[in-house]
C-alpha cells in the first residue's frame, strides 16, 4: 500500500512538472466585461418557458389513470435501474429502494430473468406488491 501511495505521488508530481511552463496568462478584464455586455440573455424566462411549471415535482411512482404497465417498459426498467427498483416503483410499490440498492443488483437480476422465463404470471405479481421479494411465494 504505502508502494502505491509513493507510486501515485510520484506520478503526480511529474506530471505537475511536465505540464508546467514559463508562459504567463493574463485576462484582460475589460475584455471580458464587454463581451458579456454584447452576450444576449439565454434562459427559459427569455424563451417565454413557465419556469416554475418546469420546476414542479414529477411523480415516477405512479402510472396515470389511463396509463398501464406493460411488460416491455418493466423489463427496461429492470434491467438498466434494477439496483435501484425503479422496475417496482413502475409497478406501484411503495419503499423497498435501500433494500434493493444494499443487494448490488442481485435481486433486479432475479426479478428481470424471473419476468422473461415466466412472463405473465410474474409479471402480473410485481403489481401493487409491496413484498421484498415476490419471486418467492412464503
Amino acid at each position: 500500500m504505502k508502494k502505491l501511495l509513493l507510486l501515485t505521488a510520484f506520478v503526480g508530481c511529474v506530471a505537475t512538472a511536465s505540464f508546467a511552463s514559463n508562459a504567463k496568462y493574463t485576462v484582460d478584464e475589460t475584455t471580458v466585461d464587454n463581451l458579456f455586455a454584447q452576450s444576449s440573455d439565454v434562459s427559459m424566462a427569455a424563451a417565454g418557458m413557465n419556469v416554475p411549471e418546469l420546476m414542479a415535482p414529477t411523480s415516477v411512482t405512479n402510472l396515470s389513470a389511463d396509463a398501464e404497465a406493460t411488460k416491455t417498459g418493466f423489463l427496461i426498467r429492470t434491467f438498466f435501474c434494477g439496483n435501484f427498483a425503479l422496475h417496482r416503483s413502475y409497478m406501484g410499490t411503495k419503499g423497498l429502494f435501500i433494500k434493493y440498492f444494499c443487494t448490488f443488483g442481485v435481486i433486479g437480476c432475479v426479478d428481470f430473468w424471473w419476468v422473461v422465463i415466466k412472463g405473465d404470471e410474474a409479471f402480473n405479481k410485481f403489481k401493487g406488491n409491496d413484498k421484498w421479494v415476490v419471486w418467492n411465494d412464503k
